[in-house]
């Protein structure tokens, strides 16, 4: 699920991957689609995942900093 923050963060990598649309991918076979198109999902959801393990581990040293 995510938090207000990844929200923020989807939001901003979607305007980046403007002609981007997940739907697809979620919902066809993956034998229906491009092969090209499975690449660039897959890509931007790496990249997702890749920024959001960033900001956790940021907000995380931040706490750790805030109760010492």
């Amino acid at each position: 699920m995510l938090d207000i923050h990844g929200v923020f963060l989807y939001t901003d990598l979607m305007t980046k991957h403007k002609n981007l649309n997940l739907k697809n991918y979620f919902i066809c076979d993956n034998e229906n689609l491009s092969v090209t198109y499975i690449k660039r999902c897959e890509n931007f959801l790496r990249q997702l995942n890749y920024i959001s393990k960033q900001n956790d581990k940021k907000r995380l040293h931040n706490n750790i900093k805030n109760n010492k």
